[in-house]
């Protein structure tokens, strides 16, 4: 039997890198990005539980937006190992790799901290709207997609999926909503609150400023 040929990355496609895996860009095509995991405990990780989530709300969400959260376009072999391949989000008309919120300019944020609040409200509102599911929900794993007219979008970009071992929550709306529910009353959420409660900050320390 022929052996499947390898995808080739590269460190020069590398998008981020932490200390469980790296995100690299497709070399093929820009509008998606492979996550491959340091490590090869392919249950135990985060990526292939997302892999499994997504599986599992294609199957039965039939009729899912993708709002809140990228594609997912299945696994591949790298050079590198296994990946998943999922859309990587990018600004509408710049096509820059869009940014997560905590490497976002501060100074756009506290201009436009009226629109980032709304986002991340419908950032919410569309996880609730979906019933899906995030186990960490912090500036780092929401970018900020600069679209038309100076419309911005909010999206998760890690963090997806849960941990339950019977995945009742993903065929019930009304039981993922009652977990996501109280996780965001959980102190993890918290770090977006105090992250927008400290750029309503900036902003009333700029205008006294301006002011004087």
């Amino acid at each position: 039997m022929r052996e499947k040929k390898r995808l080739q990355l590269s460190d020069e496609t590398i998008i981020g890198k932490g200390l469980a895996r790296t995100c690299y860009q497709h070399p093929g095509d820009a509008s998606i990005c492979i996550k491959v995991d340091h490590f090869e405990a392919r249950d135990h990780t985060d990526t292939w539980r997302e892999v499994a989530y997504y599986r599992r709300i294609a199957f039965l969400k039939r009729h899912f937006s993708y709002r809140v959260i990228p594609r997912f376009y299945g696994v591949v072999e790298t050079s590198v190992g296994r990946g998943a391949m999922f859309e990587l989000i990018r600004d509408v008309d710049s096509g820059a790799i869009a940014k997560t919120l905590d490497h976002v300019p501060r100074d756009f944020l506290v201009q436009h901290y009226d629109q980032i609040t709304q986002g991340v409200e419908s950032l919410i509102a569309g996880l609730f709207h979906d019933g899906i599911l995030v186990r960490d929900l912090h500036p780092g794993n929401i970018v900020l997609q600069k679209r038309a007219d100076n419309d911005l979008r909010m999206v998760v970009i890690d963090g997806i999926g849960h941990t339950e071992f019977i995945p009742l929550v993903d065929c019930f709306k009304c039981l993922a909503r009652r977990k996501l529910r109280r996780y965001l009353k959980k102190p993890k959420f918290e770090t977006v609150q105090r992250f927008l409660e400290d750029l309503k900050n900036d902003g009333i320390v700029c205008d006294e400023r301006g002011a004087r």
